[in-house]
């Protein structure tokens, strides 16, 4: 939720405008309301105070850390912020303000009005540490929000988001899988399980949402982003409630359930969200199956510190992804060595690439002299797709081509061959992951892959 300016209107809208959605659109009452500004922001508290009619005790200041926003990075727009609290009561904390309960539970924020109307050439670290104003911006702006989620846990006067109407749903949904599994599963009470559940019940919300909307698991970009997201989820249930087998898909309808009425296409997708995240969700549990007692191992023998060598070692060859190892080794009290990790992968990367033809090494690469890049589309179900080459592997050691550039160079007999393409939606073996199976056709021809 929120509203933008740029230059249309300032500060005295702004506020006039979050005070009344507060008022008149969630009915709060106004002696439950504190606001809080910037510290030397005068101007925003003589509005509140003079237009709006908030009592002078019930504006609080806060400095820089809390009450400016921006720039984001190192240059650009920033400026003061304004910020509505709604006190839920001394049930909820003994503050006697919004500047006594940080972190606490009792004020909470519904709106944050920021008066973007200075152009910093200085990150706000160093902003901070000099206390001096950047230059104004010739045209101030507004970017005004709140959380739909928070407002809601608010307004029905629960602790959490996952309390709510909204996830609360989801939460019972991912318990009553785990029970059904043989689990006993303490929701709210312990902490552990507790975590697990309203993280799954997120991460799955996420998932189907975003997979109905056509991204999918992949090693790219967004797809990237979404397979994490589902690889976390579906380690938390291993890890803290016991489901050692696929589980996420079977929470699909729970979402659908839920969301469905207000996004239909979610009813329309249920079938094949289902089937995207059962796959994916299949794929990884052979990884962890794997990986995870080796992982284990290797922290056992590791001291504080897992190197990035034996971490690059745990993902190359048993699939098992950095971000695992990494909160697994917080969880016990370790680390991992991330920057030496990640400058082995670098190094290898090209090579990787190379050897990933055959999974098989080196094959010939001067065979493939001239050939362009193939472009590599895993979250794709199928592709058309042009015979670059073909290659014969003879016991691994000999590699001869039979087509290269479209030129026929020998006859391919019985066994396997591999097929350079200049598209594919096949995921190659690689990082400890099998690879993709399906079919490559054409008229009166078939080959498994």
């Amino acid at each position: 939720l929120g509203n933008f300016s740029f230059g249309d209107y300032f500060k005295e809208e702004a506020i006039a405008w979050g005070w009344q959605f507060v008022i008149e659109g969630l009915e709060l009452d106004p002696e439950l309301l504190w606001v809080s500004v910037y510290e030397h922001d005068d101007e925003a508290a003589a509005i509140w105070r003079d237009s709006v009619g908030v009592r002078p005790e019930r504006i609080v200041r806060f400095g820089m850390a809390d009450n400016w926003w921006g720039p984001v990075g190192n240059s650009g727009p920033c400026g003061p912020c304004s910020e509505i609290f709604l006190d839920r009561g001394p049930a909820w904390g003994a503050a006697a303000d919004p500047t006594q309960d940080e972190g606490g539970d009792r004020y909470v924020e519904l709106w944050n009005l920021v008066f973007q109307q200075y152009n910093a050439t200085t990150s706000k670290k160093e902003l901070m540490a000099t206390g001096k104003l950047p230059a104004p911006l010739p045209r101030p702006g507004i970017d005004t929000g709140a959380g739909l989620e928070r407002i809601a846990a608010a307004m029905q006067g629960v602790s959490t988001v996952f309390e709510s109407d909204l996830l609360a749903p989801l939460c019972d949904a991912v318990v009553a899988r785990a029970q059904a599994g043989g689990a006993r599963v303490a929701y709210g009470d312990d902490p552990q399980a507790t975590a697990a559940v309203r993280r799954i019940a997120d991460h799955v919300r996420a998932l189907t949402f975003a997979i109905t909307d056509g991204i999918f698991p992949s090693n790219k970009a967004g797809g990237y982003v979404l397979r994490q997201i589902l690889r976390r989820a579906a380690r938390f249930g291993r890890l803290s409630l016991g489901l050692n087998e696929p589980f996420l898909y079977e929470l699909v309808p729970a979402v659908v359930d839920r969301f469905g009425t207000a996004y239909p296409e979610l009813q329309a997708s249920q079938a094949a969200v289902t089937a995207q995240v059962r796959a994916e969700e299949e794929r990884f549990a052979e990884t962890l199956d794997h990986g995870l007692p080796r992982l284990e191992e290797e922290l056992d023998a590791a001291g504080p510190q897992l190197t990035g060598e034996r971490a690059f070692y745990l993902y190359e060859t048993f699939g098992v992804p950095l971000e695992v190892q990494t909160e697994i080794a917080a969880e016990r009290g370790q680390s991992v060595d991330v920057d030496a990790f990640e400058q082995i992968r670098g190094s290898r990367e090209s090579t990787a690439i190379a050897s990933g033809f055959t999974g098989h090494g080196d094959f010939g690469a001067d065979l493939l002299d001239g050939l362009p890049a193939t472009n590599f589309a895993p979250e794709a179900g199928a592709c058309t797709a042009q015979v670059l080459a073909i290659v014969r592997d003879a016991e691994f050691d000999a590699a001869r081509g039979i087509v290269s550039a479209g030129d026929v160079l020998d006859a391919a007999g019985p066994g396997e061959i591999t097929v350079v393409l200049d598209a594919t939606p096949f995921y190659g073996e690689a990082g400890g992951q099998v690879g993709d199976t399906g079919a490559l056709s054409a008229p009166g021809l078939r080959a498994e892959v």
